[in-house]
């Protein structure tokens, strides 16, 4: 797997642990971004190795990997709080997708609220300042300082609810975008998106989010934002069916032991 991983990425650096004692070693020296654990690790097994990864401060993106999965050892995993599940040998094409999140860390997004109540952009903002994509945050309680700030700051995402004062639908979407192309206007609204969206047809609108809305909401926006492939865990029953794998484009099975990167 580590052959498969620096082929597709020269410049990550990959370790391996094989003992939790060398997990531990590894953990307290460096700063590591994602762990790929194998639910037979050698000593104490992968799910009691994903108990202690909490311990070592910041939590990187967790993988788990097995040959099988059911409902059983998802739920744990997800208890555990794994970023997604893989099943053993990896796929190439995994991999990538991998790399893809990994990649995710090191961007810091623009970000705006627009929201006229205080207390909604509280909450919002509380939201985005947890998600494990990192934002630069930036709040407007007007359509009109929204537009203002769009032009001298280069927003990457713009959170607006339609009801916040000053903003004109359709025709302010485009004059953010018409002013930047690359940034994402998404609507979030407790009014349901069928009756939203359609006065916004054509105006470059890049998605909705219906309030109250929770980190998983948020966590998948911004994957499809971010053009990353959803996980695993969003389709458990194709996780958990066999599927043969294609000795060609998979990795041999890591023989308990933890790839880091």
């Amino acid at each position: 797997m580590v052959e498969m991983i620096t082929s597709l990425s020269s410049d990550i650096s990959v370790f391996e642990a094989g003992t939790t004692s060398s997990f531990g070693a590894i953990m307290t020296s460096r700063e590591i971004e994602m762990i790929l654990i194998d639910e037979h690790f050698m000593d104490i097994g992968g799910l009691a190795l994903l108990e202690q990864v909490s311990h070592f401060g910041t939590v990187p993106i967790t993988v788990l990997m097995a040959e099988t999965f059911d409902e059983e050892l998802i739920a744990k995993a997800v208890k555990h709080g794994v970023y997604d599940c893989v099943r053993l040998p990896v796929a190439q094409s995994e991999i990538e997708r991998l790399l893809k999140r990994l990649e995710a860390l090191h961007k810091q997004l623009s970000v705006l609220i627009v929201d006229q109540k205080p207390p909604a952009r509280k909450i919002i903002y509380k939201l985005l300042q947890e998600s494990s994509f990192k934002m630069n945050i930036s709040e407007a309680e007007s359509g009109t300082l929204a537009i203002s700030l769009c032009r001298s700051i280069p927003y990457q995402i713009l959170f607006v609810d339609p009801d916040t004062e000053g903003w004109q639908g359709a025709d302010t979407v485009r004059k953010i975008i018409h002013r930047q192309p690359w940034c994402r206007i998404i609507l979030m609204s407790p009014n349901s998106k069928s009756d939203l969206l359609p006065s916004y047809d054509k105006s470059g609108l890049s998605g909705f989010l219906k309030k109250p809305f929770y980190p998983r909401d948020l966590d998948h926006l911004m994957h499809g934002l971010l053009e990353i492939p959803r996980q695993n865990l969003n389709n458990r029953h194709a996780l958990i069916d066999k599927v043969e794998a294609d000795p060609v484009q998979t990795c041999d099975r890591p023989s308990g032991e933890i790839v880091w990167l």
